[in-house]
């Protein structure tokens, strides 16, 4: 369902509030130039990818140009995480994702992001050793940890192939014990879908005194789709009921992969969560 850009409408309201997650690299990938005009039309605030194409190819020729495009936005960043694995065995994997990390702490602060959304690396079909998991992840991050806090950017963990909330709630626990305080969540509703054993209020529950932000997104339970929220099975008018519960609320983030997606979702938004003005999430969480 394609909505026209449409100011007095209500799901405009959505809009101003939304954030949208795009890579970074996306604005100077010629066979991305339809997200980029989408983007030039809208005052969406965004969540931007920092993938190894943009910090090693675009950012450091780019910086300049890229603070114009954004200038006025509230901005967000997703750190890498493509075969990124900090807690692995291997120590030199290891370095080789410190040192993708740290650069990108680095470009987050040069952005003025206020989060950043970090996944763990977990693999349960590898990494089946609990503790030394916990262990070597928190020692190894403590440091990116402390990077993007020390600069104002606030580290949230996503859920990914984890089968349940225990394994961030205890890297969370550990943080805290470190001196990590600041330590959030990031709620991926399409992930508890399609890769947990956990069903959404379990995660909903678990998460929500550290919950900072919510990628939303649908799917039909067996894949992680990114299809527009309303076309799968999560159960959005769930997460309504007990987002009205929160003042103030968490950043909503769409992860989707057309326009047609996002007009769609803004609709659904509209219609099972009511009007933007209902949950407003312009005070950010500490």
């Amino acid at each position: 369902m394609m909505l026209p850009l449409d100011p007095s409408a209500p799901e405009y309201g959505w809009q101003k509030i939304i954030y949208l997650a795009v890579p970074l690299s996306y604005f100077w990938d010629e066979n991305q130039t339809d997200v980029c005009r989408l983007i030039a039309k809208l005052p969406v605030n965004l969540e931007l990818g920092l993938d190894w194409m943009a910090l090693d190819y675009y950012w450091p020729s780019k910086q300049k140009e890229t603070r114009r495009l954004f200038a006025g936005r509230n901005l967000t960043v997703h750190m890498p995480f493509m075969g990124l694995a900090p807690a692995t065995p291997d120590p030199m994997a290891a370095e080789a994702a410190l040192t993708r990390l740290r650069q990108a702490v680095k470009t987050a602060l040069a952005l003025q992001s206020s989060r950043a959304v970090l996944h763990l690396g977990y693999d349960y079909r590898f990494d089946r050793d609990r503790e030394k998991f916990i262990t070597l992840f928190c020692q190894r991050m403590a440091p990116i940890i402390a990077g993007l806090t020390a600069g104002g950017c606030q580290p949230v963990l996503e859920n990914v192939f984890e089968p349940d909330p225990s394994l961030l709630l205890e890297i969370r626990r550990r943080f805290c014990d470190m001196g990590q305080y600041n330590v959030g969540f990031c709620l991926d509703v399409g992930h508890a879908l399609a890769f947990s054993s956990t069903d959404l209020p379990q995660w909903w529950e678990a998460f929500a005194p550290w919950l900072r932000e919510m990628h939303l997104h649908d799917n039909p339970g067996y894949d992680d789709l990114h299809q527009a929220i309303g076309s799968g099975k999560v159960d959005f008018a769930y997460l309504g009921q007990v987002v009205n519960g929160m003042r103030p609320g968490p950043q909503f983030t769409l992860e989707l992969r057309d326009e047609a997606s996002f007009w769609q979702s803004l609709y659904a938004l509209h219609q099972l969560w009511g009007p933007a003005t209902v949950i407003n999430n312009n005070e950010s969480q500490t």
